[in-house]
């Protein structure tokens, strides 16, 4: 009888002893490359998924915004990419057609939710001649953000932001002062310079294509005149949105700035509100936001497995709210208490005015075209007409 029990035993402890090391060796290590910057609650998430379940763990990568794309293409080209990516949604499509992604239309047939469960800007950006290439995580898009404390001191109303152009650079003066600029918005020489002016370009009446139309050409004044007269700092040509523009707004140097909900879990004691872009012929902003790609040839089905936990509607919820940005999902968006005060209903608006930038293979060429322009104007290298006149011929040359 001894015997019998301890040959139980010694199967029984062999067998465990079998699970616990197989599954430590079928724990499946993915690799995510993203220039969401540290400290994000994206980083949190990824980590709870992690200690969630044993079977996949994400690592992820971190790579400036201004690297990433170019560190990508070289990863392609040497047949080393990560597992799947994050990807700014108007850079998505130049990947896709280099065939860089994986085609997941099938696999999305199979899946819970399809493109009508998405915010249809957002979906849109991952589709190429009808086909899917990816999935949108989270969208955005920039509003008027302004110093209530600030307001009241120069006479201006709190309860009655600036609407048009013309109250915008009027509220702007009255608010400048020594030590505080009237506005904040951000030229640098990247995609953030595209999407900051973007909006006025379109709120003008023209387009892209039309960027040596005379309307364009006044959306760009208007900017240049705002440095001319001391409205902006000089320095909006090297700020980013982030670490540059909300950090002037925060620190109190500026009453006012264009930027994006993302903002908003670092606003520090700044009492503030936020509104709709100020428009001219019509209303308009620009949409932003990331997607998830996943490279040809690797480990989907494991990074599915993250997938399908992040989609999850409360874990979409708490990621969207935490990272400062709007749900892609409707049925989320609509739902989510943490968007239903003022502030997130403003965003919410707002959004119906947004617009995305492409979705076209050549965007990011077309978008160093227009970020070009706005410096070379802004710097006084060229006059605004010359600028666009010349960013408008190398667009007709890529669209």
């Amino acid at each position: 009888m001894k015997k019998t029990r301890r040959c139980v035993g010694f199967f029984l402890s062999i067998a465990i002893s079998f699970l616990l090391v197989s599954g430590a060796y079928g724990l499946e290590t993915v690799e995510m490359w993203s220039y969401v910057p540290e400290g994000n609650y994206l980083y949190t998430a990824i980590d709870i998924f992690n200690k969630s379940q044993n079977q996949v763990k994400v690592v992820a990568k971190n790579i400036p915004f201004g690297e990433l794309k170019r560190q990508v293409a070289i990863a392609v080209a040497a047949g080393e990419p990560p597992d799947f990516m994050m990807i700014d949604n108007p850079d998505h499509a130049s990947f896709t057609v280099m065939g860089a992604y994986t085609d997941i239309t099938d696999r999305i047939a199979n899946w819970e939710y399809s493109g009508e469960d998405f915010f249809p800007g957002p979906w849109q950006s991952t589709v190429w001649e009808n086909r899917g290439y990816g999935i949108p995580i989270e969208t955005n898009t920039l509003a008027l953000f302004y110093n209530v404390d600030m307001f009241k001191e120069a006479g201006l109303d709190p309860n009655r932001p600036p609407t048009t152009w013309e109250e915008l650079t009027s509220y702007a003066a009255k608010l400048t002062k020594p030590g505080v600029y009237g506005l904040s918005v951000s030229a640098i020489g990247t995609e953030e310079g595209t999407f900051q002016w973007l909006p006025f370009l379109w709120q003008n009446g023209v387009d892209i294509e039309d960027l040596d139309n005379p309307r364009a050409v006044e959306a760009l004044e208007l900017w240049v005149n705002w440095m001319k007269k001391g409205y902006v700092s000089k320095e909006i040509v090297s700020m980013d949105q982030w670490s540059g523009v909300r950090v002037q707004f925060v620190n109190e140097g500026a009453a006012m700035m264009v930027n994006g909900p993302w903002c908003l879990p670092a606003m520090g004691e700044v009492n503030f509100k936020v509104a709709l872009l100020p428009g001219r012929v019509e209303k308009a902003s620009a949409m932003g936001g990331v997607n998830f790609a996943f490279f040809k040839g690797k480990n989907i089905d494991a990074v599915w497995e993250f997938i399908e936990w992040v989609y999850q509607p409360d874990n979409l919820e708490e990621l969207a709210y935490k990272w400062g940005c709007l749900p892609v999902l409707k049925k989320v968006a609509e739902t989510s208490p943490h968007w239903s005060d003022t502030v997130g209903k403003v965003f919410i608006e707002q959004m119906k005015y947004a617009r995305p930038r492409g979705p076209h293979p050549k965007w990011p060429q077309i978008s160093e075209a227009i970020y070009t322009a706005l410096q070379e104007a802004l710097l006084g290298v060229k006059t605004s007409t010359q600028a666009l006149k010349d960013a408008a011929k190398k667009i007709e040359k890529l669209i």
